[in-house]
């Protein structure tokens, strides 16, 4: 692809950049071992938020998302 675009004259010099990526600690959402820890940690985030008399965040959809994916993480991402 690099080489048509070049020839179109969108690049100027194709060059191609490399990455290692270490995988140390991830947190496996397929593995129910991790899940079941979330489990944990929501409700322990619960009791927080509760105290705190705070409500928890909510994934929510897009506005014009026909597909209703929840595709703002809110929530995800506080537990997380």
């Amino acid at each position: 692809m690099g080489k048509k675009q070049k020839k179109l004259g969108e690049i100027n010099v194709p060059s191609v950049i490399g990455a290692v990526l270490q995988l140390d600690n991830c947190l496996d959402l397929l593995n129910s071992v991790y899940i079941n820890i979330l489990k944990g940690y929501y409700k322990a985030m619960e009791e927080d938020y509760k105290t705190l008399n705070k409500e928890i965040p909510k994934n929510k959809d897009l506005k014009k998302d026909i597909y209703k994916d929840k595709i703002i993480r809110e929530l995800d991402c506080t537990l997380i």
